[in-house]
């Protein structure tokens, strides 16, 4: 739209605007077991609830957005596990990340952070959970995390439980 209208500045209609938000979720409704998901959704809110994810290298889930849900899902044999950066609450619950080879499994930026009955297992050389939570509370609950070799958690917060 922005090269049709040939002008320098384009700021499309409202229309045009709610259709972009809308589809920026596309990837997670068509992911297929074994498909590597990215979405930058902007404003909105993410919730990844049951996807499982089994792919060779590379990184499993980059999600950016307002608040981050991820429960029930399973990634497996990536090079990164999943990767959130959230302006509000970021929550990684009931899931399991395994065989992860050179990056992190849970990698996760967001004002409060929360990673709860989750576990983490063969992580070669990165950290089983990354945790910044930039404007208040850090909390790990019922998780278990195994790393071959590399740190098991590193959790950063005002109030880190």
């Amino acid at each position: 739209m922005a090269l049709a209208a040939n002008v320098k500045q384009y700021f499309p209609p409202k229309n045009i605007q709610q259709m972009e938000a809308d589809l920026r979720l596309l990837p997670f409704w068509w992911a297929e077991d074994g498909d590597a998901i990215v979405v930058d959704a902007g404003n909105s809110n993410v919730t990844v609830d049951n996807v499982n994810i089994d792919t060779t290298g590379g990184k499993a889930m980059d999600i950016t957005g307002n608040n981050v849900n991820v429960t029930g899902s399973d990634v497996t044999n990536a090079g990164e596990g999943i990767k959130i950066d959230a302006d509000g609450n970021a929550n990684v619950e009931n899931t399991t990340v395994s065989n992860i080879d050179t990056g992190d499994a849970i990698d996760v930026t967001a004002d409060n952070v929360t990673v709860k009955d989750t576990t983490i297992n063969n992580i070669v050389n990165g950290t089983g959970i990354k945790a910044n939570a930039t404007e208040g509370v850090a909390k790990v609950e019922n998780t278990t995390v195994d790393t071959t070799s590399g740190s098991a958690m590193d959790v950063t917060g005002k109030d880190v439980t």
